[in-house]
């Protein structure tokens, strides 16, 4: 492997990063240099250096190369104690741990997770579990001798709250498909086992049951707040935060939940390849057949509304068979009773009926017809409301005028609006009411000391799509909150390092996000700016408010053509928002009356589901806002993260074909970015980004004080490292000698390094010229040495020249005695053969004639037999030809014969037969003369006389 040295000049053969737009920044080896080296060709390298078996050729230019410093492919387990930081190096590292299977990396307070998509590998199956345990609170401080985990963070939180009496907070975030939920779990699991570990058998059997309990919970929030996505089969659509307590012996003894922002649009709505809340499909496809009665699930045809995005067919329905079966037992052991859980299902059942209704047009009105109508009577028994009014909610609008109320219908489009505000009020009601009831059930926080909890995070992470709009601007001011809660966190660790080693801190200007927090949420910010909007402003007022108030914000972006959106510069890039349909999604769009009719409901639990219309004292109306709310409960949860110790984990899906062994750079670096991972590098390159130990230092750098023929002591002073900086000429603020490292900024660093380098130039230089000095001298030698052996190599030539012609003169004399004797051998056994030959032949001509012979006279005694044998079958087949003739000619004779009696039988028969059919005729003729005389009175005698003078 070529080590690099230099950083502003490459050769041939020099391991370098270079960056694409494919796979971000890789490792390469340079091959060619065009252009007078402004652009480099590179052939890719695996992550030692090492050539690799499917290396591709890049061309790329100068600008996008990043030198490989000395130590950046030596592998170590925090990346913050690298001494040169860069985005190339982290993904580097983190990539190469990956592809040995270490899917845990330590940066600074941070743990980066990699979804590996495969939960098998050795390092990670819970039979380690119990190593990370046994370490109990020796670990604190980075004591642990066991690999990165997310039982490290739980670990250290576990045993900091136990030692410190301080809460503790694990910040779990992460895109989705990274594998937030299963930390989270991870995490939950692990603190549940640690905290029972050496608990008797009793305690632990009551702490199963508590642990049961809380792990039990995430079936119910995953069935009603999870789904599937095009980058995740069970994404979560929602925030929360998971305050785990523990009693008096650190024994996990109860939960409280908070959630966040769930996504309501999908209650209604999905894209293609996507599905609606997984609890649809578990009733669907999980119900009993008495439930589906109950409910009238048995027609899945009917709920097209659900199959939009995956065909019915290809539906996973043995995954929600199953999962609806462990909800139900979910439901049975956190502490539903039936009659809860059989409201919750009859309000689910009655959002995919209500789904399924189409209105009618009739002009500027519509109207709800034939089986949809029927639907809503179902829906109205199944709420227990009236059904007409609830058609007439659904299809128009009352508006009070002082004393007068004026009835409005609505249009098709204006009334499937207010179903779906319906639909989507009532989810996210009961999805609070179901953390409400587990609440209830759960929290313990009267039975445990006030800082024995610890915090768990789970939390949508930043986004940025191709169109943006309020929720995007909710989760992403939410990432903010969070990214300068942990700015100033590891940005105040940084601090008590440089105090501990005596550095000027005055000089350090971090990375500061305040003023994009001011621009969202600050008052006339752009949440505030949205709720002056209220129920009569307009998404238009909206923007152009924003876009005046804030046009000359430095966190805010105004487009040069007015389209609708608006840009807001994050921590992890520019976000451009779609104004359109905010204002609507800041509001809740659930008519009062709608929540009049569902409060009018006998049943307990839904008629408390819904607040009653709010108004103030003087009776005005009153109205509160989701942009608000959100507001004020992230205001809560950082005031209630910043009384605890932070952890963070940052999760990350190294490739969205969601496929084990699978690595796509561009996707990691922007997931790190946008999970403010590089914002630890960032805050660490505005400090002394090079932190040096004296030893290295001096070692590394002594050589710049170095004069021709002096050498230098080992010995590290820090008079010598000042003489070094004296000597670069470097100003306090950018190099400082603390107790055990040099801080240095990186500016610095690269000079020293660039002067070292030149220091390096120059004494190579001078060891050349003492080598060719050298080389001129041995020449000279050389050349003498080489006359001298060529007079020895001429006599030695011309005395074995002769020696070797008297023993090849000798050799020819021999070998012609030799040949002679051998030809007159040879030409005595080639005349005894010759003779022998003769003989042979003559006897060879003899036995042949007498072959032939004999096989002449075999042949023809054998024709002969042949001939007599075929005059013999000849005559045998005259003979039988004669006897078959005879033989037939019988056959036919008496054949004849028995054909001519037969045919004369035959004629006699016809004879007698026409004969007795005269007869008849005559008998038959003679009656009928005598009836006709008997008519004319005629004797019958004189009759037969007639016929015998007739006869005659």
């Amino acid at each position: 492997m070529t080590d690099i040295r230099k950083t502003d000049a490459l050769d041939k053969g020099t391991l370098t990063f270079f960056f694409t737009d494919d796979d971000s920044w890789r490792l390469g080896r340079v091959t060619e240099l065009e252009n007078d080296g402004q652009i480099i060709h590179l052939t890719s390298c695996n992550e030692d250096g090492e050539d690799d078996e499917e290396a591709k050729q890049v061309k790329v230019p100068v600008d996008k190369l990043a030198p490989l410093q000395e130590g950046a492919l030596e592998a170590v387990n925090d990346l913050l104690e690298m001494s040169y930081l860069h985005d190339s190096v982290l993904l580097h590292q983190v990539r190469r741990r990956y592809w040995d299977d270490v899917i845990y990396t330590n940066i600074g307070a941070i743990v980066l997770a990699l979804n590996p998509y495969n939960y098998s590998l050795p390092l990670y199956t819970d039979n380690n579990m119990p190593s990370y345990i046994r370490e109990r609170g020796e670990a604190l401080h980075g004591g642990s001798r066991m690999p990165t985990h997310n039982w490290s963070v739980a670990h250290d939180a576990f045993w900091s709250m136990r030692t410190n009496d301080q809460p503790q907070s694990i910040l779990v975030s992460g895109e989705s498909g990274a594998g937030k939920t299963e930390a989270a779990k991870i995490v939950t699991k692990y603190l549940a086992a640690a905290s029972t570990y050496y608990a008797n058998p009793k305690e632990k059997e009551g702490g199963k049951f508590v642990t049961d309990r809380i792990e039990m919970s995430s079936p119910i929030l995953e069935a009603f707040g999870n789904a599937k996505t095009l980058r995740n089969d069970n994404s979560s659509r929602f925030g929360k935060f998971m305050k785990l307590q523990f009693n008096d012996q650190g024994f996990l003894h109860g939960c409280y939940t908070i959630n966040y922002l769930l996504e309501k649009s999908r209650v209604v709505t999905h894209g293609p390849g996507e599905r609606s809340y997984h609890t649809y499909y578990q009733l669907l496809f999980g119900a009993s057949d008495a439930d589906r009665d109950k409910y009238q699930l048995h027609n899945k045809t009917k709920f097209a509304w659900m199959f939009d995005g995956i065909p019915v067919e290809d539906q996973p329905k043995e995954n929600d068979i199953e999962e609806y079966a462990l909800v139900q037992k979910a439901f049975d052991l956190v502490g539903f009773s039936k009659h809860e859980q059989e409201v919750v299902y009859s309000i689910i059942a009655g959002i995919m009926h209500l789904q399924t209704i189409k209105f009618v047009p009739k002009g500027d009105k519509c109207g709800i017809e034939g089986e949809h109508l029927d639907t809503l009577k179902f829906i109205s028994k199944l709420w227990d409301v009236d059904d007409a009014i609830l058609e007439k909610e659904l299809t128009s609008t009352t508006t009070k005028m002082r004393s007068e109320t004026i009835v409005k219908p609505l249009t098709a489009a204006q009334a499937g609006e207010v179903r779906d505000a319906l639909s989507k009020g009532l989810y996210d009601r009961v999805f609070q009411y179901m953390v409400d009831k587990m609440n209830k059930v759960l929290d313990k926080e009267e039975e445990c000391p006030e800082n024995q909890w610890i915090g768990l995070l789970d939390i949508f992470g930043f986004e940025n799509f191709a169109k943006n709009s309020f929720e995007q601007l909710c989760i992403n001011f939410a990432n903010e909150q969070l990214q300068n809660h942990y700015n100033s966190c590891v940005f105040n660790r940084d601090m008590v390092e440089y105090e501990a080693e005596g550095i000027e801190t005055s000089s350090i200007d971090p990375p500061n996000n305040q003023p994009t927090l001011d621009l969202i949420g600050a008052k006339m910010g752009i949440l505030d700016l949205l709720t002056d909007q209220g129920r009569t402003g307009t998404d238009e007022k909206f923007l152009a408010a924003v876009l005046d108030k804030h046009k000359r914000h430095k966190s805010f972006k105004a487009p040069r053509i007015a389209n609708g959106t608006f840009g807001v510069c994050h921590y992890a890039g520019e976000v451009w928002y779609t104004a359109k349909g905010m204002r609507e999604k800041n509001l809740d769009p659930l008519k009062d009356s709608l929540k009049l009719l569902l409060r009018s409901s006998t049943i307990e639990v839904l008629k408390d589901l819904l607040e009653p219309p709010e108004e103030d004292v003087k009776g005005a109306k009153a109205y509160n806002t989701v942009g608000k709310f959100f507001q004020g409960s992230l205001n809560s949860l950082i005031a209630m993260i910043d009384e605890t110790n932070p952890h963070w984990i940052r999760c990350v899906k190294p490739h969205s074909a969601k496929k084990p062994r699978m690595f796509n750079g561009t996707e990691v670096m922007a997931q790190l970015c946008c999970a403010g991972v590089l914002e630890t590098v960032k805050i660490r390159q505005t400090g002394y980004s090079m932190r040096i130990l004296h030893s290295q230092f001096w070692m590394r750098f002594k050589l710049l004080l170095a004069e021709p023929g002096e050498k230098l002591t080992d010995e590290v002073t820090r008079e010598g490292m000042q003489k070094i900086l004296d000597f670069v000429g470097f100003a306090p603020q950018d190099v400082q000698i603390g107790k055990t490292k040099v801080f240095l900024k990186d500016p610095a660093y690269k000079s020293i390094e660039k002067l070292r380098n030149s220091k390096l130039d120059s004494l190579a230089l001078a060891v050349q010229r003492f080598v060719l000095v050298k080389a001129s001298y041995n020449r000279t030698h050389c050349k003498r040495l080489k006359q001298s052996l060529i007079v020895m190599q001429q006599f030695a030539r011309g005395w074995y020249g002769h020696y070797m012609f008297r023993v090849k003169e000798r050799e020819w004399y021999e070998k012609k005695l030799l040949a002679a004797t051998l030809l007159q051998r040879n030409g005595r056994a080639r005349l005894s053969g010759v003779l022998m030959f003769k003989k042979k032949v003559v006897h060879s001509i003899t036995v042949m004639q007498q072959h032939c012979r004999a096989v002449t006279s075999e042949r023809l005694l054998k024709v002969k037999e042949q001939e007599h044998y075929d005059k013999q079958v000849e005559a045998s087949r005259l003979m039988q030809r004669f006897m078959r003739f005879k033989t037939a000619e019988n056959v036919y004779v008496e054949r004849a014969r028995d054909t001519l009696d037969l045919l004369e039988a035959e004629l006699d028969v016809f004879r007698e037969m026409e004969e007795e059919k005269k007869r008849a005729e005559e008998a038959r003729k003679k009656k009928l003369r005598d009836k006709i005389r008997a008519q004319k009175g005629l004797p019958a005698k004189q009759e037969v006389e007639e016929e015998e003078e007739e006869e005659e």
